[in-house]
């Protein structure tokens, strides 16, 4: 988490640097990325200084030099999905949406391959259990 915040402000930096010469990133309703203006502004991760996309094969160039070279084994490129899909539940993304966002076809892909308990998950599900618990037993008395 805290590599994507000095990410973010690294971006935001790089925005007011560059000024009217940052390349601004839509997403349209087809959900193609363009820079014509067409849909609405979606904030990338993997970008340039300037703004501009980084096409998947240079991450996954990229992701293959931190895997192998740097020796980080349990690193890989298709661990962001992981974690981008985890990130979006935990923050109570309906399900349905996050299937969408995936791009898969069933909603059973989504939930058996791309989402992972979070503490954070975990917490809120026992806040839930114990709050239907504690209403029970008050209607009992």
């Amino acid at each position: 988490m805290s590599l994507l915040k000095r990410e973010k402000e690294r971006q935001e930096q790089s925005k007011k640097y560059y000024a009217e010469h940052y390349t601004v990133i839509y997403i349209n309703e087809e959900r193609q990325l363009n820079t014509t203006g067409d849909g609405k502004p979606v904030n990338l991760v993997n970008i340039r200084e300037n703004g501009e996309f980084i096409i998947p094969r240079t991450m996954q160039h990229t992701s293959g030099i931190i895997h192998y070279k740097m020796n980080y084994p349990d690193f890989d490129f298709h661990s962001l999905r992981h974690t981008h899909a985890t990130l979006l539940a935990e923050s109570d993304v309906p399900p349905k949406y996050l299937q969408k966002r995936m791009g898969h076809s069933n909603l059973e892909v989504t939930m058996k391959f791309y989402l992972h308990l979070t503490d954070k998950m975990q917490e809120k599900g026992s806040d839930i259990l114990k709050n239907v618990f504690q209403t029970k037993e008050e209607t009992k008395d």
